[in-house]
C-alpha cells in the first residue's frame, strides 16, 4: 500500500508499506481519501506541542474508505462493502454510528 511518510523533520516521502496483518478485532478499510490536517502540518514543522512522533511516521488519520474485510470477532451492524469515514480522534461513544 501507498503511504506519504515523514522520514524527519520538514522531509516526506511516499513509500510502498505492506499492509498489516488482521487482527481479530480490527477492521480492515480499504481507503479511497485521506485528508493532511493541521497535526500533520504541526509534525511535518517539527513544532512543540505536535506530539513525540518517532520518526518514521505515516500521516494522514482522517481517512474515507470502504470496509474491506472484518476480524472474526468483530461484532456490528457493519458489513464488508460498507463505506465508512473515520477519525481516530473522536472516541466511539460520543459519536454514533450513523446509518
Amino acid at each position: 500500500m501507498k503511504a506519504l511518510v515523514l522520514t524527519k523533520k520538514e522531509h516526506m516521502e511516499i513509500q510502498d508499506r505492506p499492509a498489516a496483518l488482521l487482527k481479530n478485532h480490527e477492521i480492515k478499510v480499504k481507503v479511497s481519501y485521506v485528508g493532511v490536517c493541521g497535526t500533520d502540518k504541526h509534525l511535518y514543522k517539527g513544532l512543540p506541542g505536535s506530539g513525540d512522533a518517532n520518526m518514521p511516521v505515516v500521516l494522514g488519520h482522517e481517512v474515507s474508505g470502504v470496509i474491506a474485510e472484518l476480524g472474526s470477532e468483530v461484532h456490528s451492524t457493519l458489513n464488508v462493502g460498507d463505506r465508512v469515514a473515520i477519525d481516530p480522534n473522536i472516541p466511539m461513544w460520543i459519536m454514533p454510528f450513523l446509518p
